[in-house]
């Protein structure tokens, strides 16, 4: 393939940083540099090389690329199958996870202490359901469906950088009763 590539005299040309994001993003080595080399680059740009990289990874391709610039300079690398399963990985582990900690009050719907999950719906009337904390420590009172609580709920949302899609956890932290 080869790509038109003009340069200016101070700088390198478009093509040129397009190849060394493709090669920034194809030598990361952990979750931390695929999260910095998804910020450099963009949610559009990396996720196109994303895909590429899991067909590759999923087919079990190995890809020889190469570019060559309008001065005849030859830019481009061997990525083997193992290399495209590490990337992979190592893109879809880049997560940055925010929490929330907040109070609300409504109705307990479920409560299953063997499995440590509940499923409280607010007086919004919003469905809220999740793990119960490992540190949670059950109330002194009974605690019983469809009674009243307040409840401290851990909203932890996460952003995959290598897609850029979202997901919402909930974990229980505290309940009482409320009123």
């Amino acid at each position: 393939m080869l790509a038109p590539n003009d340069r200016s005299l101070f700088n390198e040309g478009k093509l040129d940083e397009s190849v060394n994001a493709l090669r920034d993003f194809l030598n990361v080595q952990n979750a931390d540099d695929a999260k910095d080399a998804s910020r450099q680059m963009g949610l559009a740009a990396v996720s196109k090389i994303y895909d590429w990289v899991k067909i590759n990874s999923t087919w079990e391709n190995s890809v020889d690329y190469k570019w060559r610039r309008s001065d005849d300079v030859w830019s481009g690398e061997y990525v083997d199958q193992e290399r495209f399963h590490d990337l992979k990985v190592q893109h879809e582990n880049a997560a940055e996870p925010t929490f929330f900690d907040s109070e609300i009050s409504g109705y307990l719907v479920g409560f299953d202490v063997k499995r440590r999950r509940f499923h409280i719906v607010t007086l919004a009337d919003d469905d809220i359901s999740g793990k119960i904390d490992e540190s949670f420590v059950e109330p002194s009172a009974v605690v019983s469906a469809d009674s009243r609580y307040r409840a401290y709920i851990r909203e932890t949302t996460t952003r995959f950088a290598a897609t850029g899609k979202t997901e919402t956890k909930y974990t229980l932290l505290k309940l009482q009763p409320d009123g």
